[in-house]
């Protein structure tokens, strides 16, 4: 499946859930899909989307937080999986989807490999891996400012 149908396939059940996605191309084909308040687009901080969505999740436990990462990423920051982990265990977080869209590569950047067949993420923390490949559909970039993606986000919440 291409990375792209997998996020439409995420999306079209997000109703109410916050939406928290990864820096790059999975930002852009979120939005391309379902541009909405409760969406916060991680742009230009890569590995920060996880940590992101953690502190939302143990801040705001009354709301369902969907976070949607890259492969790249998570592995720029694999220590926050294992804090994710822990937190679940703890019963602290229960709130918090996690879906990583494994494509062995750093799409945005122009496809250079990454080493996540070298680990199950799923043997780290409570996530759901979707195996896909690489989008062939170019989507345009996001055409709201970070500052308005933030304060949209902070009313919507």
């Amino acid at each position: 499946m291409e990375r792209i149908k997998a996020i439409e396939y995420i999306m079209k059940n997000i109703e109410d859930d916050v939406v928290i996605s990864s820096c790059g191309k999975i930002s852009r084909e979120v939005f391309y899909i379902k541009d909405r308040p409760l969406n916060f687009y991680v742009q230009g901080s890569m590995g920060a989307t996880v940590p992101i969505a953690i502190g939302l999740a143990l801040s705001r436990p009354d709301k369902d937080i969907v976070a949607i990462v890259g492969d790249g990423e998570v592995l720029m920051s694999l220590g926050t999986l294992v804090l994710l982990n822990k937190l679940q265990k703890e019963g602290k977080i229960k709130n918090l989807l996690l879906f990583i869209l494994d494509n062995n590569c750093y799409q945005s950047t122009g496809g250079q490999k990454t080493v996540s067949d070298a680990v199950d993420f799923r043997l780290l923390c409570d996530c759901k891996v979707i195996f896909c490949e690489e989008s062939k559909k170019e989507v345009p970039r996001i055409t709201i400012s970070h500052k308005e993606i933030k304060e949209r986000f902070m009313r919507a919440l």
